[in-house]
């Protein structure tokens, strides 16, 4: 498990106090150089921390978190993200089995599902995302996987995915040369190119 702060010291202890890690699940948190105490909270919570001395974005922080792992499966997860932790190893099973980028269903605070898989950006379906015409249940560009459903996608958002260590390193890992934004929107069309499928496992 692979998580990327900047400034997250408040947000770590109110998503991730309650997580548990067991010899086969590490985590391990990448810090943008933040000036707050990100390092220390998030290694009073279980972490296993990486310090950079400079912000260079997150695809770069997470292929550094990715490097120093051993595992044969690569979980990305925000310093926002709450899980269930009998879920970790499920997803990360789903990624070797396809051999492809998994993620599982977003929700949304309340409890709702968030669109957290993008279809074909033609243009109308961009235009009707951005000026909030659309429906998230029947718009095809936005992606929602039901409960128990696997989805295929285009790509995933960057906040919660799986992928086996093999696919990613064939990938060539996160495209640094996206400091934020649109680098999962890269990674996802890159595997889909190669090859790999991207799926949405509610």
């Amino acid at each position: 498990m692979i998580t990327v702060t900047f400034n997250s010291a408040a947000t770590l202890p109110e998503f991730w106090v309650n997580s548990t890690w067991t010899e086969s699940i590490e985590w391990i948190v990448v810090d943008n150089a933040s000036s707050d105490d990100s390092v220390a909270v998030a290694e009073s919570l279980g972490a296993r921390v990486i310090p950079l001395s400079e912000n260079r974005g997150f695809s770069y922080a997470n292929n550094v978190g990715a490097a120093t792992s051993s595992s044969d499966v690569l979980l990305f997860a925000n310093p926002d993200l709450r899980f269930n932790n009998s879920e970790i190893q499920p997803l990360a099973h789903r990624a070797l089995a396809c051999q492809g980028i998994v993620a599982p269903q977003l929700l949304n605070p309340d409890g709702s599902p968030q669109e957290n898989g993008r279809g074909i950006p033609y243009i109308h379906r961009k235009l009707r995302h951005m000026f909030g015409s659309q429906h998230p249940q029947t718009d095809p560009y936005l992606i929602i996987a039901k409960p128990d459903e696997v989805v295929e996608t285009l790509w995933v958002m960057g906040a919660a995915l799986a992928i086996p260590r093999i696919v990613f390193e064939s990938l060539g890992g996160w495209d640094d040369q996206f400091f934020i934004y649109y680098e999962d929107h890269d990674l996802g069309i890159r595997a889909r190119r190669a090859g790999f499928p991207v799926t949405i496992d509610g």
